[in-house]
Order: C-alpha cells, then structure tokens, then sequence
C-alpha cells in the first residue's frame, strides 16, 4: 500500500510506501493467521477511517479473495502492521462473495456510527451494517444493496458466461469488478451509488461486415460454449490451487491451451477489449 501525498501546487508526490510502526511495508498477514489464502495478501485496496473513534485515521483494506483487513492507528501516521480481520458476528471473516472487495464507510443507515459498504469483482454492492458502537464495530453479515448478478468462478453457483454481442449498443448496465462510491448525488437527502465496472467489448475487425462477422461469431460461439460444457476446470479448488495434485494441474493446463486455440480463432474475425463505465443508482 502506497500514499500520493499532495502539493501546495494541487499536484502529488512520488509514491510513499505505508509501514506499520516495525517500519515494515504493510501487508495483509497476521501471526493469528500466518500462512492466509494468498488472495487476502494482493489487490490491495485501502480506505481511510477513524474505524474505532480515537481521533486517528486507521486503515481498511479489501484484498481478491473479498475479506477486510483493519489496521489500526497508533499515532498519525503509523500503523499497528497486525492487521485485525473484520468479523462477523459468528466470528467468521466478512466477506463479498465474489471477491475483490473495496471498502468504504458512510453512515448508511443513519444511526451514527459506521456502516461499510463494497463492491466485488463479480457484480453487486454489499452493506455491512454497523450493529455495535462508534468505539467497537460490530458488523452484520452483508445485505444486498445491488444483488450481484454474475458470481466469479471460486463460487459454487455455476454461471454461464453470456454470450458474446459484438459492437456496444446492447451494454445497458454494468457487468464486473464493481467499484462503488456513495453521495447524495440527486440533493434528495438520500444516498446514491455510483458505480465504476469492467466492460468487455467485442468489436469486429475492419475487413468484415457486421453482417459476415455476426455469423463468424455465431459458429465460435457453438465451439465455445461445447468447450465450457465439457471442461472439468469448473470443478477445481481455486482456494487451494497450491496443492493441486498432478491430475488437477493437467486439467487446468488443458483448459488453458483450449481456451488459447478458441482466442485465436476468435482473433480472425473481432477483437475484445475493456473499458470501465460509470453508472448511477438513485434510491428510491
């Protein structure tokens, strides 16, 4: 985790590297938990609050596996580099289903205290409401504020990736990696989502008509979806990827070669892309 310290000029300096008060770099690692899932230690994603009302500014930091990282304030500044993973009140990890949480805090249910709220990487918003004290947070398991709609592949429920549509004109709502923001955007006194996402586009090449690359796409589509149906790769433990057993590995290399072959057929006639979007959501 790094800092962006500003100017008196409005711009910012180089990157600052965060450290606990060891003078280590934090990272998402307790000796309560020495040896974590490994996506609680990347994608990184701090927020800072006062979380325990001491006057300091703490931080909590989401991670790919979609857990919340507490690390607390000791001074301005420094850190207690023991991170405290936030729980629910079965004393399980929260957590956002389809992973990549990036939290935020507002007071949402507008009782004072602090309430956390994140998107995932699948889709949806999730509230975490504050059911203890400014002092002591006690936080809920998450409620929907946006159902997700697409859950990434770790989950259980097996989605089907939607079929592919060339061009943009059917993107009508937001798709994956969900970044949420929340302000009372409409002055209504009540309070908005603004949502940020990862779309993928597929656009045809240059030397088709959308006429001949839609019926390209149509036939690579068949493949494809007879390539998905047939793969075990759904079935394997993406927790435990480090202790797949030999048989494990070569399903996930098989998949990875066909999944190649498909991409480069798919190259002949359209090429995918990512763009983020921005979408509002008022409350009603």
């Amino acid at each position: 985790m790094h800092i962006f310290l500003g100017t008196p000029d409005g711009a910012f300096s180089k990157p600052t590297t965060i450290r606990g008060t060891d003078d280590k770099p934090l990272i998402m690692q307790s000796k309560d938990n020495p040896s974590p899932n490994p996506k609680e230690r990347i994608k990184s994603a701090p927020f800072p609050i006062d979380l325990n009302d001491d006057g300091l500014l703490d931080l909590v930091s989401g991670n790919s596996f979609g857990t919340f990282a507490f690390f607390p304030a000791t001074e301005k500044g420094k850190f207690n580099p023991e991170p405290i993973w936030l729980k629910g009140p079965d004393g399980q990890k929260l957590r956002t289903k389809a992973g990549d949480s990036g939290p935020t805090f507002i007071d949402w249910d507008r009782d004072g205290d602090m309430d956390l709220i994140s998107g995932s990487g699948g889709s949806g918003v999730f509230l975490f409401k504050n059911i203890g004290t400014k002092k002591e947070p006690q936080f809920e398991k998450a409620l929907n504020l946006i159902p997700p709609f697409r859950l990434s592949r770790e989950d259980d429920d097996e989605e089907k990736m939607p079929p592919r549509v060339l061009g943009i004109d059917h993107i009508k709502a937001p798709n994956v990696s969900w970044r949420v923001s929340i302000i009372d955007f409409n002055n209504d006194g009540k309070l908005d989502l603004i949502v940020g996402d990862r779309q993928f586009l597929h656009l045809k090449n240059e030397s088709l008509t959308l006429e001949d690359a839609n019926q390209k796409l149509a036939k690579w589509q068949v493949k494809y979806d007879a390539f998905e149906k047939n793969s075990k790769a759904s079935k394997l433990d993406f927790d435990n990827e480090d202790n797949w057993t030999p048989a494990e590995q070569k399903i996930w290399e098989d998949y990875l070669d066909g999944a190649d072959q498909l991409d480069a057929e798919y190259e002949k006639f359209a090429q995918e892309t990512a763009l983020g979007f921005v979408w509002l959501y008022l409350q009603n």
